[in-house]
């Protein structure tokens, strides 16, 4: 399980594997944490709904889909 803080984001995290020359992540499911109180943090934001790219904050993306509360939480990120 990966710790996730609220701007935490797939792009350029290592979390998500090893950089690779063509930047695809490693894995394709990843069960993540999430903090509470990310919908009103810091300044990465949120772009998509349910499909978000890389440069989204994956906790707020997860309040935005429904899928987390604002009291943060488990999450499942699959990674297409």
């Amino acid at each position: 399980m990966v710790d996730l803080g609220c701007d935490d984001m797939i792009n350029g995290n290592e979390d998500f594997g090893p950089s690779f020359s063509n930047n695809v992540p490693n894995f394709e499911m990843v069960i993540a944490k999430c903090p509470p109180g990310c919908y009103k943090v810091g300044s990465q934001g949120v772009f998509g709904l349910s499909i978000h790219n890389e440069e989204s904050s994956i906790c707020k993306s997860a309040v935005v889909d429904g899928a987390s509360p604002l009291s943060g939480g488990i999450i499942g990120i699959g990674i297409v």
